[in-house]
């Protein structure tokens, strides 16, 4: 088949490449060692398409090939670059995915290296959205009751609903993904169904992060949980058997990745041969993620943020900077990652009482004049908004700058949301002297406000 007219690929160029575009334009040569010789028309054919979006993939073949994949890219415009071997771990899922899609196994490593490229980048979908009757459930909740919906989860009828939860259950339990429920039902009655049913017809009982069932517009109920899970929508996909809401969310909501669907086997090839759900690498990190917000919110609906501490340390190669600087977007000042010779980068790390390290919620780059500190960039990671970090970290710049001029440079977009209603909240504090500056000073009794507004302190 050719790769033009492949919907796998189709998927993984629009719903991955380019989501990845809408965040980074940098070009990217990426040279591969180990695949050339087996080139076809159907792999230079996918080699022009990811051309056009700015990856330059070259094949290059050795002679002395030892049959290993190695791969160099380069970030043409930051000049970063790297080197990997590439292993595929477990050729045998990767030959059975190929007659799957019907794309040769070299297109599909390519796709993989690529992936594991942007994934370096940028994690791009961070939550999957599932509707209940008929997508994780084999019935309708209000019409058929919840006796007669177990039932039926207990038929053969049910093993490709059974199989789907259990895909869905390993993203979140290994990867950190959040797994939410936006379903035409009562929440009560939803609620009361999965607390009927058993893990064996129902894995993801104890593992779905937010239910919000009801009525009303499910692009209106999407957006909420976006707020609830503290990202953002286009962070999200939206899995839903009905056709006519799926045309009606995309319409509404066009940057969540919806996919046509009509049978759950095919729907897991397309996210997987997507790459939709891919990582760098698994950590304890991707396992903790999901533990870590349900702490936060409990911090927050119990008003004890109190019982957390911060440490700053320098992040001195900008290692953690880079990283949090390409995930965040909802708090971030601006796109700088061009680090300078003299510029310094801070990272914060939230501890619990009992010593438990919750992880890096925000970073920092800065240099300082005689004059100033300026900001080159400053970012918080979705998981710790509203627990008064803005403010602890505003308050360690004021006693950094030690009377000097804090300058931010900072750049508004459609994304940064919550940095402009922190910048809102604060405006008498904040003075923008030019397009893309910012400047905090004159702070007075104002650092009373700040102080006023947060419980976090340093460890």
């Amino acid at each position: 088949m050719n790769t033009t007219d492949n919907r796998y690929l189709d998927i993984f160029i629009h719903a991955f490449v380019n989501a990845f575009r809408k965040y980074i334009n940098d070009p990217y040569t990426i040279v591969v060692k180990g695949l050339g010789k087996f080139a076809t028309t159907q792999e230079t054919t996918f080699v022009q398409r990811l051309g056009e979006l700015d990856f330059d993939v070259q094949l290059s073949i050795d002679k002395n090939d030892n049959g290993q994949i190695e791969v160099y890219f380069k970030n043409d415009v930051t000049k970063e670059t790297d080197t990997f071997a590439f292993v595929p771990t477990d050729i045998i899922s990767l030959l059975e995915l190929s007659s799957r899609t019907q794309l040769s196994l070299e297109t599909i490593l390519i796709m993989k290296i690529v992936s594991r490229i942007i994934c370096f980048q940028k994690i791009l979908y961070k939550a999957i959205v599932l509707d209940m009757d008929e997508t994780l459930i084999l019935g309708t909740l209000s019409e058929d009751g919840i006796d007669v919906v177990k039932q039926n989860m207990c038929s053969k009828q049910s093993a490709p609903f059974i199989s789907f939860m259990r895909f869905v259950k390993i993203l979140g339990e290994e990867l950190g993904i959040f797994v939410a429920i936006c379903s035409r039902n009562d929440a009560k009655l939803v609620e009361a169904a999965i607390d009927a049913f058993d893990e064996d017809i129902f894995p993801l009982k104890g593992q779905i992060d937010c239910i919000i069932a009801n009525n009303n517009d499910k692009s209106a109920n999407l957006l909420a949980v976006a707020k609830k899970l503290s990202i953002l929508p286009e962070a999200i996909v939206f899995i839903d058997d009905n056709k006519i809401e799926r045309d009606k969310v995309r319409e509404q909501i066009p940057n969540i990745f919806i996919p046509e669907w009509d049978n759950h086997h095919d729907l897991v090839t397309q996210l997987i041969a997507g790459c939709i759900f891919d990582r760098p690498s698994l950590s304890e990190n991707d396992k903790k993620r999901k533990k870590h917000f349900q702490i936060m919110e409990t911090a927050r609906t119990q008003n004890n943020l109190s019982d957390f501490f911060i440490t700053i340390n320098e992040d001195k190669n900008h290692v953690n900077a880079r990283s949090l600087y390409a995930k965040s977007n909802q708090f971030k000042f601006s796109s700088y990652r061009n680090f300078e010779s003299n510029a310094k980068s801070l990272i914060f790390e939230i501890y619990r009482k009992n010593g438990d390290n919750i992880g890096i919620c925000s970073t920092l780059t800065y240099t300082i004049t005689e004059d100033a500190i300026i900001v080159h960039n400053w970012a918080i990671s979705c998981k710790y908004f509203e627990i008064g970090l803005e403010e602890f970290i505003l308050l360690y710049l004021i006693s950094m700058a030690n009377s000097k001029d804090i300058i931010f440079t900072y750049e508004k977009t459609s994304k940064n949301q919550k940095t402009q209603e922190m910048l809102k909240k604060y405006s008498y504090i904040f003075t923008e002297v030019e397009n893309g500056t910012i400047v905090l000073r004159d702070i007075g009794n104002n650092e009373e406000v700040l102080k006023k507004n947060t419980n976090l302190k340093i460890k």
